[in-house]
C-alpha cells in the first residue's frame, strides 16, 4: 500500500484534473467519449503541445513570448502560398513550403531574441511588436484571404495514420521527446534553467546568457513556424486569424503544466499534461455549449485561479522557511 501511495504522489496533478473533466463531461455528455471525438482532443492538443514547448522554454527563462499565435498564421500562409503555386502538388514543392514556413518562425524568434537578449528591451514590448508585425504581414501576404484546397500528400500531415495513429500525435510525441531530452539531459537545458533562476549567477558560472536567451526564442519560432503549418494541414486552410488566440492557449499550457512566469522551476513534460488538459476543457465546453467567446473566459478564470493558489503556497512556503530559520537560530 505504501510503495502505491508513493506512485500516486509522483503522479502530476494535472493528470487527475484531466481524469476528473474527462469523467465530469463524459457525464454531462455521454457523446464525449466517442472515439473520434477523442482523437481530435489528441490531435488538437499535439499541436497546442508542440506550439508550448517553445513557449515553455521562454517561460522557464523568466520571460514571455506573445509572438507566436500570428507567427503561426504567417508560418501557415507563406507554406501555403508556395505548396498551392502550382497545379500539380509534388513531394518537392511540399519541402519546400514546410521549410519556408518553418523558416519564417524561425527568423522571427531570432528577432526577439536578438532585441531581448542582446539588446535587452523589455520581452513584452518586443513580443508584442513582433506579435503585430506578424498579424500585419499575414494580411499583406495573403491579401486577407483563406487559402485553402491542399493535396491529400499536404493534408496527411495532420489527417494521415500509422499504424492506426495519427500522424499529428506522432509528430508531436517525437518532437516532445527530443524538446524534453534537450531540457533536461543537455548544457542548454540546465543553462536554461540557471538563466530563468538568476541571469546574474549564471552569468557568474560561464553561462552565456545572452547567446542563450536568444536560442531559446529561435526555438520558440520554430515551433510556432512548425505548428502553425501542421494547423493548416490539419484544417485545409491558412489564414491570418488561423493562429490567433494559440499563444493564450500556450500560456495556458505551460501555467496549467506547473512553470510559473518567474521561471527557473517547471518543465515540459508538465506542459505536454498542461495542452490535453486544455484541449479536454476546450471540447467538454464546446459539448456543454458554451460559444468560444465563454470557452476563453471560463480558461481564463481558471488560470486565474492557479496563479493565484501557486503564488498564496509559494508566500506559505516561504514564510515556513523563514520561521525554521529564525527558531534555528
Amino acid at each position: 500500500m505504501s510503495s502505491f501511495l508513493k506512485f500516486t504522489k509522483k503522479i502530476p496533478g494535472t493528470v487527475y484534473s484531466i481524469v476528473l473533466l474527462v469523467v465530469f463531461f463524459s457525464l454531462v455528455n455521454s457523446r464525449f467519449l466517442n472515439p473520434l471525438n477523442l482523437n481530435n482532443i489528441l490531435k488538437n492538443a499535439s499541436i497546442l503541445t508542440i506550439v508550448a514547448m517553445g513557449v515553455t522554454m521562454v517561460m522557464l527563462s523568466a520571460k514571455m513570448d506573445l509572438s507566436v499565435g500570428y507567427v503561426m498564421s504567417l508560418s501557415a500562409i507563406v507554406a501555403s502560398m508556395i505548396i498551392t503555386s502550382r497545379e500539380e502538388t509534388t513531394i518537392g514543392l511540399i519541402i519546400l513550403g514546410c521549410l519556408a514556413g518553418v523558416a519564417v518562425g524561425v527568423i522571427f524568434g531570432f528577432f526577439n531574441g536578438i532585441m531581448i537578449g542582446k539588446y535587452k528591451f523589455d520581452y513584452w514590448l518586443i513580443t508584442f511588436s513582433s506579435m503585430a508585425i506578424a498579424q500585419g504581414l499575414s494580411l499583406v501576404v495573403s491579401n486577407g484571404r483563406i487559402i485553402s484546397g491542399y493535396s491529400k500528400n499536404f493534408r496527411a500531415l495532420a489527417d494521415g495514420r500509422i499504424l492506426g495513429i495519427s500522424s499529428i500525435i506522432i509528430v508531436a510525441v517525437f518532437i516532445c521527446a527530443i524538446m524534453i531530452f534537450i531540457s533536461t539531459r543537455t548544457r542548454f537545458g540546465y543553462a536554461i534553467y540557471s538563466v530563468g533562476d538568476s541571469e546574474e549567477c549564471a552569468n557568474k558560472s560561464g553561462i552565456n546568457v545572452t547567446k542563450t536567451r536568444i536560442w531559446i526564442y529561435v526555438i520558440s519560432g520554430l515551433m510556432a513556424g512548425l505548428g502553425g503549418i501542421l494547423l493548416a494541414s490539419k484544417t485545409n486552410s491558412a489564414s491570418s486569424a488561423l493562429g490567433m488566440g494559440y499563444e493564450f492557449n500556450a500560456i495556458a499550457a505551460v501555467v496549467v503544466g506547473g512553470t510559473p512566469s518567474e521561471g527557473g522551476r517547471g518543465g515540459l513534460l508538465g506542459t505536454v499534461f498542461g495542452s490535453i488538459f486544455i484541449a479536454v476543457m476546450k471540447s467538454g465546453l464546446q459539448f456543454v455549449g458554451l460559444t468560444a467567446h465563454w470557452q476563453t473566459l471560463m480558461i481564463g478564470f481558471f488560470i486565474m485561479a492557479i496563479i493565484v493558489s501557486d503564488v498564496t503556497i509559494s508566500k506559505l512556503k516561504l514564510k515556513k522557511e523563514l520561521r525554521r530559520i529564525y527558531k534555528d537560530a
